[in-house]
């Protein structure tokens, strides 16, 4: 299984919002979750995917949503 397919659909939000340049606070008001459950949620996602920071995560996904 390639770790793009581990994704949940939470972290795929979260990765698009990412990609938006939305912050972390941004991006937990608009899904009704805390700065701090998004923090560990992109955790997860840079652990999945193999990144370091925010910066891959946006830049993987832009790559992805051009392809």
């Amino acid at each position: 299984m390639r770790p793009a397919e581990t994704l949940t659909s939470r972290e795929r939000e979260i990765i698009a919002l990412v990609a938006l340049g939305w912050p972390n606070r941004a991006i937990g008001a608009k899904l009704g979750s805390t700065e701090q459950t998004v923090k560990n949620q992109m955790g997860s996602i840079f652990n999945k995917l193999g990144f370091d920071n925010r910066t891959e995560v946006a830049l993987w996904a832009q790559r992805r949503k051009a392809a």
